[in-house]
């Protein structure tokens, strides 16, 4: 069975459906055109991906999603070029493709990462000046160099991983509520990935340093929110049981037998 050939008439008894939804209940308002652009891109799809190889596919169909975008963007708000924010990535997409092999090495993901980063903060002076929203892609694209360069070496991606977490949310809490720490609470719970990764296999070690962590943690939370009151006695002595019940009873009985 030819899927691509069976995809266009499926695709159309769709388009129909929704241009006589539309008709029946806001004629006024041709809303169906925007989903029956993305609806076309499906058979296309299928059909480039047979016919023309991956690097068509990729031209044609990153070329046609920009184009419907602007195509939106003139219809619905010709007065803000909304799609400046999603064209630009959107490329990497065929030169990817064009790459081949060289896509997958760190250089590439490098100059990638770097290009985006730039071609955001410069969008981000330019129309949106008031807040320096160009961290949250710099932020998400900075994964891409990292994962392709150090996603074997497990110990090392997960520090270099907290690292950049932790660094993001930092910038994020002092730009929007500076006066809030809230920051403190997620980058606590990410820590535990690379303590995992490097002391998982040794329970004694890990119910040791994980004690400390928390106990660390809940002194700064009461120093920072409740500091004439201390409660953060009372999880710290909960929380030492933990590595004394490791030796009691793992290290006592495993020596035992």
């Amino acid at each position: 069975m030819k899927v691509e050939y069976h995809a266009f008439p499926f695709t159309l008894v769709l388009i129909v459906i929704l241009l006589l939804i539309n008709f029946l209940t806001t004629p006024s308002e041709w809303w169906a055109l925007y989903p029956t652009l993305f609806l076309l891109l499906g058979p296309l799809s299928l059909l480039l991906n047979k016919k023309g190889g991956y690097i068509l596919y990729s031209l044609t169909m990153s070329g046609a999603i920009i184009a419907i975008l602007f195509i939106i963007n003139m219809i619905e708000s010709p007065n803000y070029f909304w799609f400046m924010y999603a064209w630009f990535p959107i490329i990497w997409w065929p030169l990817s493709a064009i790459a081949g092999r060289t896509a997958t090495k760190p250089f590439f993901a490098t100059v990638a990462a770097l290009s985006i980063i730039a071609y955001y903060t410069i969008l981000n002076m330019y129309m949106e000046p008031g807040f320096p929203w160009a961290i949250f892609p710099t932020f998400a694209v900075l994964w891409w160099p990292l994962s392709v360069t150090y996603a074997k070496k497990h110990f090392l991606f997960s520090i270099l991983g907290t690292t950049l977490l932790s660094t993001f949310l930092i910038v994020l809490n002092v730009l929007t509520t500076p006066e809030t720490p809230w920051s403190l609470y997620p980058i606590f719970a990410v820590l535990w990935w690379p303590l995992s990764i490097k002391f998982g296999p040794k329970p004694f070690a890990f119910s040791i340093i994980a004690t400390v962590l928390f106990s660390l943690f809940f002194i700064t939370i009461n120093v920072l929110t409740s500091p004439h009151t201390v409660w953060a006695v009372y999880p710290i002595f909960a929380i030492l049981w933990w590595p004394l019940s490791m030796y009691f009873f793992y290290y006592k009985k495993k020596a035992a037998q």
